[in-house]
């Protein structure tokens, strides 16, 4: 999946809902972590700002 598509996923299921989940799991998705070890997870520029917004 893309940077796009996957922007969009979480966009469109965020209005389908009505709000927004306090917190976002990344999972082993590759799309949105730049870094990930076993106590952190660095975002990539893009999804820290969708998770901000």
């Amino acid at each position: 999946m893309n940077q796009e598509c996957w922007t969009a996923a979480h966009v469109n299921t965020f209005r389908y809902i009505g709000g927004v989940t306090r917190t976002l799991q990344c999972d082993n998705l590759k799309t949105s972590p730049k870094k990930h070890d076993h106590n952190e997870v660095t975002l990539k520029k893009f999804y820290h700002e969708l998770a901000e917004y």
